[in-house]
């Protein structure tokens, strides 16, 4: 049973239960659209990956660097999924930013660069 059929009128899960469900799914998305990940991931740098830290707010912006800051940039949305521009200018901000997510540095405000669209 799907939890949002394509088709309301051939459905046999009650409105309300529909209903349900996208509340749901709503507030799931609220939830992680409020959030800070840190995750590890691999990403091109021209003709070469590079392993990168990217710090994702929300749904909706990620910066990116790699371990020795000589790669960093910024994501996005978009229609084709998730794009990366490329910004070394950036890489200290990212670096300390995760430095203090993870606890590596004491609390801090850390100004990032707004990702634009």
């Amino acid at each position: 049973i799907s939890l949002v059929p394509e088709n309301s009128r051939e459905t046999k899960v009650p409105l309300i239960s529909r209903v349900q469900n996208m509340i749901l799914i709503l507030k799931a998305v609220q939830e992680f659209n409020s959030e800070l990940l840190v995750a590890s991931e691999i990403r091109k740098n021209g003709d070469k990956e590079m392993a990168v830290q990217t710090i994702y707010l929300g749904l909706g912006q990620a910066w990116f660097v790699s371990k020795d800051g000589s790669f960093a940039g910024t994501g996005g949305p978009s229609e084709r999924g998730w794009t990366w521009q490329p910004d070394p200018s950036i890489a200290a901000q990212v670096q300390d930013a995760i430095a203090v997510y993870d606890k590596s540095k004491p609390a801090a405000y850390v100004a990032l660069k707004a990702v634009v669209k």
